[in-house]
């Protein structure tokens, strides 16, 4: 879970990172990098996760998978509207996904640490 915890801290790092960007006005390029950047991270986080969770036998890993990929499609989002050069768009949408990370650690997340740790006494999560 030590993996897992680690990546939150990093999303909220380039959640912020993002914001900065886009509050001080930073290039098109910029933000267009940050956000591929982002996308890429959450992707590698939540399938961790969801490693974590079948190498548990988490029997909400269905469900929990379904969540993901909603998150993915509103950061899918968010990478086209970078593209289209609207601040706000990317702002409404950061502050969005902000909020459900937020929401999503203090619920599903650690209704998931709470069974992953007691399944696997905190074994390391293999990497690819």
């Amino acid at each position: 879970m030590d993996l897992v915890d680690e990546e939150h801290r990093g999303l909220f790092a380039r959640f912020e990172a993002l914001a900065k960007g886009i509050h001080e006005k930073a290039a098109e390029s910029d933000l267009e990098e940050l956000v591929r950047f982002l996308s890429e991270y959450a992707s590698t986080h939540f399938e961790d996760e969801e490693k974590l969770m079948w190498m548990a036998g988490y029997p909400r890993l269905p469900e929990h998978r379904l969540i993901h990929e909603e998150m993915r499609l509103h950061i899918a989002r968010m990478v086209g509207a970078t593209g289209a050069g609207s601040d706000d768009v990317l702002s409404r949408a950061l502050d969005f996904l902000t909020m459900w990370l937020i929401e999503h650690i203090h619920t599903e997340d650690q209704a998931m640490a709470r069974y992953v740790k007691s399944q696997l006494q905190e074994q390391p999560l293999p990497r690819d």
